[in-house]
């Protein structure tokens, strides 16, 4: 393990520093592209408000595959930082291991069952016969990159958590800037409207997880990872998914859900009209506060990164 990636060597504020910033500047650009990308749906002629209020309706969908994302995702790489301090190799590549076959495993079981439960969903968090042709239209192709989309952010906390910040950085920073170019390009030069923009975020994720996996089963890559030879490993019950239960982990499930709860009080009696309206205010704020507590939060992670590995590092 070199010096430079060596969390339990060297200044700890600088380690922090050194992870901290690349990951919180990766976020306010994700949250940058979650505006924009609700400013290009506002100004589809004709149809603009609908279709923003159907693209907020996904969003406590997309927040509870999010969620999922960092159960497996951050207990994997708290457990991986937890074996790089201990200098484990054997450890290192079972938890790389067994959370990627996590997160495939629940993106498919998550994408199966949103499709199934879709219109229940949907109405349940506030669609209207409006609004529901514009969501669904939407989550029918965002679902089919769920494996996509939890496996880039998912993975990438085993490039973070080897110290290789910046790189971590430009997985989110690609996917972002890419999203951001193809979006008008597939909302409004193939005039394909909000199918346009999931198929925007579709392609930018795939990108993305080359990104990150390209990095991790290369050479530069301190814990390499085998997808071939990949197999789940038995573990202690609950050992990959308990660390993941940070605070910040569990605030963005309760995220979801108070959206849910805020929604179902407000239309209480509303008027379906309003609604729709109130609906699309609610999803330009819902991606602001979202993306800001994301880039909140990513400062307090490279602070449990460093912990970890020099916590077992003695």
């Amino acid at each position: 393990m070199s010096t430079q990636n060596d969390f339990s060597v060297g200044s700890i504020p600088r380690h922090v520093i050194d992870l901290a910033i690349p990951m919180t500047l990766g976020q306010l650009v994700q949250m940058a592209y979650n505006l924009v990308d609700r400013i290009y749906i506002g100004h589809l002629p004709g149809t603009s408000s609908m279709a923003l209020t159907g693209l907020g309706l996904t969003f406590p969908i997309v927040t509870i595959i999010m969620a999922f994302t960092n159960l497996f995702g951050t207990g994997g790489m708290a457990l991986y930082s937890i074996a790089r301090g201990k200098q484990d190799v054997s450890a290192e590549r079972r938890y790389m291991e067994n959370t990627f076959i996590m997160l495939c495993a629940t993106s498919l079981v998550l994408m199966v069952f949103c499709y199934l439960l879709m219109k229940p969903i949907l109405y349940l968090f506030g669609a209207s016969d409006v609004t529901y042709p514009y969501s669904a239209e939407y989550l029918r192709i965002y679902l089919v990159g769920t494996p996509l989309v939890m496996l880039a952010t998912g993975m990438n906390g085993f490039i973070n958590a080897q110290g290789y910040g910046r790189t971590g950085m430009f997985t989110i920073l690609i996917g972002a800037v890419i999203n951001i170019i193809l979006d008008p390009i597939f909302i409004f030069g193939f005039d394909m409207g909000i199918s346009g923009a999931a198929i925007a975020t579709v392609i930018s994720q795939l990108i993305s997880v080359v990104w990150v996996m390209a990095f991790l089963c290369g050479r530069k890559s301190l814990t390499r990872l085998h997808v071939r030879q990949a197999k789940f490993v038995g573990v202690r019950r609950g050992e990959l998914g308990q660390p993941g239960h940070s605070l910040d982990d569990i605030g963005q499930m309760a995220e979801g859900l108070l959206v849910l709860l805020r929604r179902l009080i407000a239309h209480v009696g509303e008027r379906a009209e309003r609604r729709d309206v109130s609906e699309a205010a609610a999803a330009v704020e819902a991606a602001y506060v979202h993306g800001h507590g994301l880039a909140r939060r990513n400062g307090l992670r490279g602070l449990d990164r460093v912990a970890a590995q020099m916590q077992a590092g003695g």
